[in-house]
């Protein structure tokens, strides 16, 4: 199982292997669905990757927004509110119950093109459940 030093180490060796003048992509802060949700999504305007992760740091999806969405759109279409008292987020749709932690790869709007190619390849470098296809449901 993946956790997010690996998605670091990817990114460090993605930064490394295809530097990108001007651009060096890194993964944000860690956002807690349980205890945030009354605060943006890392990145949330931006073009990206998003990386779902459950309790104990274990990745379970990567996934990208592009095509003119935006982070904090595309993660909308994931969760929703849960407890506004205490700033949760709760999952739409059960297979994404576990998820309690969102990390994100913003890169600017001129270089959102290249968002399915960097999802590619952490995809080559990190185990991600939810990604694999033909999963039992």
């Amino acid at each position: 199982m993946s956790t997010l030093a690996d998605v670091s180490q990817a990114i460090k060796e993605l930064n490394e292997k295809f530097p990108r003048p001007g651009i060096s992509l890194a993964v944000s802060h860690i956002y807690d669905l349980r205890t945030s949700f009354a605060s943006s999504y890392p990145n949330v305007l931006q073009p990206g990757i998003y990386i779902m992760m459950d309790s104990q740091g274990t990745v379970l999806r990567i996934g990208t927004a592009s095509g003119g969405r935006t982070l904090g759109d595309r993660l909308g279409d994931y969760f929703k509110w849960g407890d506004r008292a205490v700033g949760s987020g709760i999952a739409i749709n059960s297979e994404y119950g576990g998820v309690c932690f969102v990390v994100t790869i913003g890169l600017p709007k001129d270089r959102a093109f290249e968002v399915p190619a960097i999802e590619e390849y952490l995809l080559s470098r990190v185990d991600a459940p939810l990604n694999r296809p033909l999963r039992a449901r």
